[in-house]
């Protein structure tokens, strides 16, 4: 049996071997049945039918690996789109993961200029509480079914600035891992409702 490599999708990857029952394609990365791309049984097939029979092999068995996050490295890139509603997915950021986009943007959201308090892309105030992330939304207006944070339940987050937000629309946004802690400290604590006036 002769072996002769081609310039293919692979060269490397692949070779042609001729044989009494016709032109074998080969895949030397494979073992057993995968091994055989398939048979030719005409010397005069087109160059183009024997890239797309070792490119469909390379769809079926060589997946490209997949680009991982810049910054975790753990997490495959997230390339979006953006997920909308009461919990959303920030916008993605090349070659970071659904996680550290989503905490990139709160760091981003945290140093936006001229705002008194941390605030969301949206305007919803951000309190950082032991080393967790929260979201106040807008409560719906009355006589709308709408998902709250927390099942409804009000809540009062008292800033370190001595400024005050009360609300029945927080969202638990997760504990701020420890790579985003220098740039995310805590800003808030939670206070208790104010009395009635």
């Amino acid at each position: 049996m002769t072996t002769i490599t081609t310039p293919a999708v692979d060269a490397d990857r692949y070779a042609l071997s001729v044989g009494n029952s016709g032109i074998w394609i080969v895949c030397q990365e494979c073992s057993g049945d995968d091994q055989i791309v398939g048979v030719l049984s005409d010397h005069r097939v087109r160059h183009t039918a024997v890239q797309a029979l070792m490119a469909e092999h390379d769809t079926d068995h060589h997946h490209p690996a997949e680009p991982q996050c810049i910054i975790c490295a753990a997490e495959p890139v997230w390339n979006g789109p953006p997920i909308t509603a009461p919990i959303s997915a920030p916008p993605p950021v090349e070659g970071l993961c659904i996680g550290c986009a989503f905490w990139v943007t709160a760091v981003k959201s945290r140093f936006a200029p001229g705002r008194l308090l941390d605030r969301t892309a949206t305007g919803a105030p951000v309190a950082r509480i032991d080393g967790r992330l929260y979201t106040m939304e807008p409560d719906p207006p009355r006589g709308t079914v709408a998902m709250r944070g927390h099942g409804g339940k009000t809540f009062t987050i008292r800033y370190f600035t001595g400024k005050a937000v009360t609300g029945s629309n927080l969202w638990d946004c997760g504990e701020i891992p420890a790579r985003w802690r220098p740039l995310l400290p805590d800003n808030a604590v939670f206070g208790r409702e104010p009395d009635p006036q």
